[in-house]
């Protein structure tokens, strides 16, 4: 996998998770050997971009927010799994981020961010393989939800996601990100609609769709069909997609320098656990071959 520079700006303006006016950008660091992902935090102010700062929040902790405390004050930026995973996995390094507006990016704009981005990558030097030892966690928590690691090649990374609502109702999606990425797989995951839940905010969600500032947003979430709103086979198989744009996080357990090479396989895992198994295989004494590229 090589290097993806990006050459110049991006912006993307629209209505956030709760209708404001949010603004994305992504820009280029004018040092082309720094690969890291700087978060602009506060005008003038940037933070590197790190498993340390990934939490889970948002609404009904729905969504990976990254957390930045100074001074006594928090700063977040929702729905990171939205945005920096997948690009990173791609191989794009050496960029800032931030919003204005809202601390919310644009609502589900992973698909348009790619359209706009796509053209602005160029490849340069490859990224070493970084390989941690295989690494299994899972929580019962009512229900087993289980995510693994296996460093069983070297050319990207594959990312499996499982979704089972028991009986009939599974979803299974996978994916490789590398410098040959399938961009109409990728393209498929980046269009997936998110699950609406919990039902009872169904009516509210079908309120705010006549409004035209939520109108589009409406549409980039699914609602299970009856009361209790259970997901349709093809609904999971929507979903399994999805999680599939999540997963792209797990690139960041890699050095800046280097991509992580191997398999994750997620069944039912949600943000927390997928946040601990991040953490898990970051840099420390676990790693079992870091090689250079041919």
């Amino acid at each position: 996998m090589r290097r993806l520079r990006l050459t110049g700006t991006v912006r993307i303006t629209g209505p956030d998770f709760w209708g404001r006016q949010s603004t994305l950008v992504i820009e280029p660091i004018v040092d082309q050997t720094d690969y890291r992902w700087l978060w602009r935090w506060k005008y003038g102010h940037d933070v590197s971009v790190t498993p340390k700062l990934f939490r889970v929040g948002g609404f009904l902790g729905r969504c990976v927010v990254l957390v930045h405390r100074v001074d006594g004050k928090t700063y977040r930026f929702h729905e990171a799994e939205h945005i920096i995973g997948w690009l990173h996995a791609l191989g794009v390094r050496g960029v800032c981020i931030w919003l204005e507006d809202s601390d919310w990016p644009p609502y589900m704009c992973q698909a348009q961010l790619r359209r706009e981005i796509k053209n602005l990558l160029i490849p340069q030097l490859p990224l070493k393989p970084y390989q941690p030892q295989r690494s299994i966690l899972s929580t019962e928590n009512g229900k087993p939800r289980t995510v693994s690691y296996a460093p069983d090649h070297l050319r990207g990374l594959i990312v499996k996601a499982n979704v089972n609502y028991s009986d009939e109702r599974v979803g299974h999606h996978a994916l490789e990100f590398w410098g040959g990425v399938d961009e109409d797989n990728l393209m498929k995951v980046l269009s997936a609609r998110t699950l609406g839940k919990p039902q009872l905010l169904w009516p509210l969600a079908w309120v705010a769709s006549k409004w035209a500032g939520w109108k589009g947003q409406s549409k980039k979430i699914v609602w299970g069909p009856g009361l209790l709103g259970q997901p349709t086979p093809s609904i999971c198989q929507e979903l399994a997609e999805h999680k599939v744009v999540d997963a792209g996080l797990y690139s960041f357990a890699a050095p800046w320098d280097s991509f992580l090479a191997g398999t994750i396989n997620g069944y039912r895992n949600n943000h927390e656990l997928d946040i601990r198994q991040i953490r898990e295989l970051s840099p420390h004494d676990n790693v079992l071959e870091l090689r250079k590229s041919a």
